[in-house]
């Protein structure tokens, strides 16, 4: 089997976790867009689901395929997030992202019930930043629901 052979079959699994009514996260990048091929085809059949998208890239697949996409900051919680990952170390510790989407994949990831993280083999490594360096971003979209978890910690944030 091939990688995008793969890559379909996983995304068919994934997206078959999705269930009738729920609000889902949809990553970004070429094992999210699997998934999100494979929902279309389930919205195609009348599953009916709404998403947040991680990415402006994620959500003009998303759309074209009829999935309706929301704003995150129009949504208090998901149901579920699926996503994939760029490594993953044997304590299942992982870097989600190359900088690209990473921050508002980890925002979307936060309102979620239940986050679902979906990967080829090549993905697994002995240690983290073997494959590509370790990513940071910051931007201000979301900013209030990362207040509230700072929050949470005891902290004030300003």
């Amino acid at each position: 089997m091939d990688n995008a052979d793969g890559l379909t079959r996983l995304g068919i699994e994934a997206a078959g976790r999705i269930q009738d009514g729920m609000l889902v996260g949809l990553g970004t990048g070429t094992t999210a867009e699997a998934m999100i091929n494979a929902l279309g085809d389930r919205v195609k059949d009348g599953l009916a689901c709404s998403a947040v998208a991680t990415s402006k890239y994620t959500a003009e697949q998303a759309s074209s395929l009829g999935i309706p996409v929301r704003k995150l900051s129009d949504i208090d919680r998901l149901d579920l997030c699926i996503d994939g990952a760029d490594e993953i170390d044997p304590a299942l510790d992982l870097v989600k992202g190359r900088g690209g989407a990473l921050l508002f994949e980890k925002l979307v990831a936060r309102r979620a019930d239940r986050y679902l993280i979906i990967a080829t083999d090549e993905k697994l490594v002995r240690r983290l930043g073997t494959r590509m360096p370790l990513p940071v971003e910051v931007i201000p979209v979301g900013w209030t629901h990362t207040a509230e978890s700072i929050m949470e910690l005891h902290l004030r944030p300003a």
